[in-house]
């Protein structure tokens, strides 16, 4: 994998104004285990790279990785458009093309992040203020491009236009960014509150209700995945919400539950509403019958403690929910929680607490 940096910060959609929170890695900086690495590449933290940053934008091709789009850009600046494959989309639905804008400080051979901007790529024209992008993605088998080089010795024109391309095929075939769930996920599309400031708008939002690796739904046998809208019916009986069972990566918080409603919470995404409440966890209320549940309404919550939960029926929680089994992660065998208290307990330590 090699040495890398990483930049963090936060950017609104130009839609919505919802805040997006970032953290990414790149190597535009050439880092070095040696001697520069992991640097905090953050608004208003300059950092060493170790040679002259305006040589970056002096040759075509920089680093055998990063190629020249427009050809004069901002003096002492330089735009970067991190991997095509890392662009994404608000759930407010419009497609986002994210950039990275840095001062550069040839006397002092430093960098210093000064925005992470996000534009729309319906409405602006991101591509023509781009200075280096990154090569990944841009030869797959319908462009008109061999290879880098090729490209990175192209009109400037050519260049900017190879690019417009790229971005619309990462988001091809939708006017508003929405891919339909891979098999086996659920997605919520419809008016989504939020609770902090009343601001309601249609959002498509992602959840864990299903899962290719679940054998069934967090609901049973009535729902395999797809998408639930204000007043989608999940028919079919749900004799799990008699047991005191955690259902997937969701943690039951209480025993027993309401006899006609149901109330689910997600995680924290990595977005926040434009009110600047915080980190959004989604929460999805059901009316339960005796022939199944109907989504009700979508909202969504900022989740600083546990009182936040108090009407929650079961949280997206992976690491808290109780079983008798150890799980394989990413940092070896963890023990999962055995009991209410044990999880709450680990609930908790996701708030500080």
């Amino acid at each position: 994998m090699g040495a890398f940096d990483v930049y963090r910060g936060q950017a609104r959609c130009p839609a919505c104004r919802a805040i997006h929170f970032f953290s990414g890695q790149t190597k535009v900086f050439d880092p070095d285990f040696g001697e520069h690495c992991m640097r905090d590449l953050a608004v208003g933290r300059p950092q060493p790279v170790g040679f002259r940053p305006s040589s970056m934008l002096e040759a075509a091709i920089w680093e055998d990785e990063w190629w020249r789009v427009r050809a004069r850009g901002v003096p002492g600046e330089l735009t970067l458009l991190p991997d095509l494959g890392e662009q994404f989309a608000c759930s407010c639905g419009r497609p986002l093309v994210t950039l990275l804008r840095f001062r550069l400080d040839d006397a002092a051979a430093e960098v210093e992040l000064l925005e992470i901007e996000l534009l729309d790529l319906l409405e602006d024209d991101a591509a023509a203020r781009v200075d280096l992008a990154d090569r990944d993605g841009m030869f797959d088998v319908d462009s008109p491009w061999d290879d880098v080089e090729e490209l990175a010795a192209a009109p400037e024109s050519a260049r900017i236009e190879a690019l417009r391309a790229a971005l619309a095929l990462r988001f091809e075939g939708h006017e508003t960014w929405f891919v339909p769930p891979p098999a086996g996920f659920t997605w919520l599309i419809g008016q989504a509150r939020c609770e902090a400031c009343g601001d309601a708008r249609e959002r498509r939002l992602w959840t864990m209700y299903s899962h290719p690796g679940y054998v069934t739904s967090i609901f049973g046998e009535g729902w395999a995945g797809g998408v639930l809208r204000p007043g989608s019916r999940i028919g079919g009986p749900s004799p799990w919400r008699e047991r005191d069972e955690d259902r997937g990566y969701y943690l039951r918080l209480r025993h027993p539950l309401p006899a006609r409603s149901l109330t689910l919470c997600e995680e924290d995404a990595s977005w926040a509403c434009a009110c600047g409440a915080g980190p959004v966890a989604v929460v999805a209320h059901f009316r339960v019958d005796d022939a199944g549940l109907t989504l009700a309404s979508i909202a969504l919550r900022s989740v600083r403690s546990l009182a936040d939960l108090a009407d929650v029926d079961l949280v997206c929680a992976p690491r808290c929910v109780r079983a008798l089994r150890l799980r394989e992660g990413w940092g070896g065998v963890v023990r999962q929680p055995k009991g209410r208290e044990e999880a709450l307990a680990c609930l908790a330590r996701r708030f500080g607490g």
